[in-house]
């Protein structure tokens, strides 16, 4: 009964009027046709339903401009009828009942159904069908703008969530009458909060303008799009092939999405997560089907971005689980549950230990110790990690204070690992200059551990926060190095003491060349830029005559020790100073 929302073609006064008279008299219908071709000549198209089974079917099938309703249609009365034809909220009809009775009742019943005018048939001329027609489409175009003003998005020019919601019950109807199935794709911009942040609002609402024309660009007329809000959109789409034709769709509107800008002047790579959810496969409410396709969004953004993903139950047990991760962690945080384990750095040429790695553990009430592979990158994705790696810091800090008074303890600094988030928090510099001062820790003690990847990732723009970490006096390590690929000019350029090579050359070092040569050449590249190279995950004293003999004198790994609470890291440190080394 309701008009499709692909259906919006406007009535022009120069266009034919499409009416439907639903009339069970013939010679009402008669009389009607008359005044309508006396009013109106060969601009109106009448056509004529002779019962209430007949108007349905061509409503179902037709759009018409005006409906003309007897009061009376045998079983039925043209208010029910009205009625079924005006529900829908979305769209605007012109609807006038004709009736045989001057009745105000009736009058009152027909405009609370959704008729625009009641006219008695006894009192009927062309000249007053003319004028209630007319002041009908008036009053339908009036509406009909009110109706896109509340169901349009003003940015973009797209449905709003309300009318989407509208158009998406109305699709799952259909495909129940139908038994087909459709897609429903949630989409948003993988980098908007950055453009915003850094380019400001008004340049972010030009991105979202523009990626409201590369969806429309990618996909077809019979496709509904809406802005849901944010940098949040949302399609219906219906394809011969749903799995085909679903992925086929994404990867166009992704390649779409993905080519580069320029926005005031500034190069902005965009792209999008989408997720994906079928209907009635994965939901046959609107509530279901948008929520599965959210958690489909979500699964792509953490697997990588700029990708689509289809919803798969795991999906929720795995949301699941990872909002009782965040749960617990946060009571980690409020009942103290980490604690800190120290891996020795030790210098060989000297057979003495120089430094210790703080490594954080989670002494979970029920499953025990934890390591940080199960929490850390969950504790990323909540800005937890902002939390907890003050907490180590701050701690790490205390303890090399307390060894710090131990005779053979007094020059073994102190190595803390910093997690993306918390290079990039603004709060940091404060952090490091109060934990400092209110410890009264010499500088230099401190090693701060920034992982390769992270520093090529924020590249020029956190060059000064290096500097100002720098001008702090503590040391800068590079962590994991090889595996990012650093520019030589940017490490000449970043203010690092120290390179750590990764374990992952390291493990194969004895049978891999490859790996061997690459270790190598980090030990001579160190050395010509005049920093230090610790060689870390030794665990064989072929592994470490091999970095020995490269010139790389600094090791961490199990072959002198694994990771140790800090009052057992005193007694190792004590035995091995000893011992000689």
């Amino acid at each position: 009964m309701k008009k499709s929302l692909l259906d919006t073609s406007p009535v022009n006064e120069q266009d034919t009027l499409r009416i439907l008279v639903i009339e069970d008299d013939e010679d009402d219908f008669i009389l009607a046709e008359d005044y309508l071709e006396e009013a109106y000549g060969k601009k109106a198209k009448v056509t004529w339903a002779s019962t209430y089974n007949d108007a349905v079917n061509l409503i179902d099938n037709n759009s018409y401009d005006v409906y003309l309703i007897d009061y009376m249609l045998g079983e039925h009365t043209g208010i029910e009828l009205t009625k079924e034809i005006t529900s829908s909220t979305y769209q605007v009809y012109a609807v006038i009942l004709l009736t045989g009775m001057d009745n105000r009742e009736v009058d009152i019943e027909a405009t609370n159904a959704g008729a625009m005018d009641y006219l008695v048939k006894q009192e009927l001329n062309a000249a007053l069908l003319e004028r209630s027609i007319r002041y009908a489409l008036k009053r339908k175009h009036i509406e009909e703008k009110l109706v896109s003003l509340a169901q349009h998005d003003p940015l973009t020019g797209l449905a709003n969530r309300t009318k989407f919601n509208l158009a998406l019950n109305e699709k799952i109807e259909q495909a129940k009458r139908k038994n087909n199935s459709f897609a429903v794709i949630l989409l948003d911009l993988d980098n908007f909060k950055e453009v915003n942040d850094t380019l400001g609002h008004s340049t972010g609402d030009t991105l979202l303008k523009i990626t409201a024309k590369r969806i429309n660009f990618s996909t077809r007329n019979i496709d509904i799009i809406a802005r849901l809000g944010g940098d949040e959109f949302a399609i219906i789409a219906e394809f011969e092939n749903i799995g085909e034709g679903s992925s086929r769709f994404a990867e166009r509107i992704l390649e779409e999405l993905s080519k580069p800008l320029e926005l005031d002047y500034q190069h902005v790579n965009t792209g999008a997560s989408i997720g994906i959810a079928v209907y009635p496969h994965d939901g046959v409410t609107p509530e279901s089907l948008l929520k599965n396709s959210d958690l489909a969004m979500y699964k792509s953004k953490r697997s990588g971005r700029n990708t689509y993903r289809f919803y798969d139950p795991e999906f929720e047990l795995e949301l699941t689980q990872s909002k009782k991760l965040h749960d617990e962690l946060q009571v980690a945080i409020d009942d103290n549950q980490f604690i800190l384990m120290y891996q020795p750095i030790v210098d060989t040429q000297r057979n003495k230990v120089v430094k210790a790695e703080a490594l954080i553990r989670w002494q979970h009430p029920e499953k025990g110790l934890l390591s940080p592979v199960y929490f850390i990158e969950a504790a990323e994705r909540n800005a937890k990690i902002i939390q907890i790696g003050q907490w180590v810091m701050q701690q790490a800090f205390k303890d090399c204070l307390e060894w710090q008074k131990q005779e053979e303890l007094k020059d073994v600094g102190v190595a803390v690992n910093l997690s993306p988030h918390q290079f990039c928090s603004e709060h940091l510099i404060d952090d490091i200059k109060n934990a400092l001062n209110n410890l009264n820790l010499h500088h230099r003690s401190i090693t701060l551990e920034i992982t390769e990847t992270t520093l090529m990732e924020i590249g020029e723009d956190m060059i000064e926060r290096l500097n100002l970490l720098d001008d702090l006096g503590v040391n800068l390590a590079i962590d994991d190095f090889g595996t990012g690929y650093s520019s030589l000019a940017y490490l000449k350029r970043f203010p690092v003491s120290t390179l750590k090579i990764d374990r992952s050359f390291v493990s194969d070092i004895e049978h891999d060349s490859d790996d061997n040569i690459i270790t190598k050449t980090i030990v001579n590249l160190g050395q010509s830029l005049n920093k230090k190279v610790i060689a870390e995950g030794i665990e064989t004293k072929h592994q470490l005559d091999i970095v020995n003999a490269f010139g790389c004198h600094l090791i961490q790994g199990y072959h002198f020790a694994k990771p140790m609470p800090v009052n057992e890291l005193l007694i190792w440190v004590k035995q091995f100073s000893s011992q000689g080394g």
